[in-house]
């Protein structure tokens, strides 16, 4: 009965079964794409360029894109635009409904064991890592590149960028409160949490168990820890 009941929880993969079987083909080799590890809901696939690769135990419906899991957002799936770069997914991880992936011809986006992102956008051009047992709040924005480069020039007509895409690292078991900006460069210590509507742009150090919040985002407290709270406690 429970394994049934299990079954019959993903009845809603059967909408964009065609979608999912393609993506798993067209990404992974065959032995692991006939297990179907990455299962889509109402994809808006604009670019289906570049790799992606699964590392360790590969596991049925391990990887979920577009299902719905924010109820206040619209059930509009994800969209998905990948010119060429790299997705590692090294175990579990959900990307909820009214998402967006977005990966430019040379970047990267790595996602620890059992991830969760809710309603988030996020842009790979150089590399974006988010750790284990992360969760990122809606809303939230994660992007390396200022999408648009200032450039300086010298005598000799010659130009040099100012703003290239800077790597993004979100440390392991960490909390990004809804409506957060995350922009290149930041670096998030593990073990961390992020004030809803924060803006952070920088390398937080290497001391872990951080409160982090504010525009733009800084140490409000130290030696925090969080958890997910069972069902009836708040």
């Amino acid at each position: 009965m429970n394994r049934f009941a299990k079954i019959w929880s993903f009845r809603w993969a059967l909408r964009s079964l065609p979608q999912t079987l393609w993506f798993n083909f067209h990404y992974l080799p065959f032995r692991q794409a006939v297990r179907l590890p990455i299962l889509l809901y109402k994809p808006h696939l604009c670019s289906t360029k570049g790799s992606i690769r699964i590392e360790g135990r590969v596991r049925p419906g391990m990887i979920v894109m577009g299902a719905l899991s924010i109820g206040i957002y619209p059930n509009d799936g994800f969209i998905y635009e990948n010119k060429g770069g790299e997705i590692v997914f090294q175990g579990s991880c959900r990307i909820s409904n009214h998402s967006a992936l977005s990966i430019g011809e040379k970047g990267k986006m790595v996602f620890g064991d059992h991830v969760h992102c809710n309603a988030v956008k996020m842009i790979a051009y150089g590399s974006i890592i988010v750790g284990h047992d992360s969760l990122i709040g809606w809303d939230t924005i994660v992007t390396d590149t200022d999408f648009h480069s200032i450039v300086t020039h010298d005598d000799q007509g010659e130009f040099s960028v100012l703003n290239p895409p800077s790597a993004i690292v979100i440390g392991n078991h960490c909390w990004i409160g809804m409506r957060c900006s995350l922009l290149k460069g930041s670096c998030i210590p593990s073990h961390s949490v992020v004030a809803a509507g924060s803006l952070l742009n920088k390398d937080y150090g290497p001391s872990t168990n951080l409160l982090l919040g504010g525009t733009p985002a800084r140490i409000l407290k130290q030696n925090i820890s969080w958890r997910d709270n069972p069902p009836g406690l708040i």
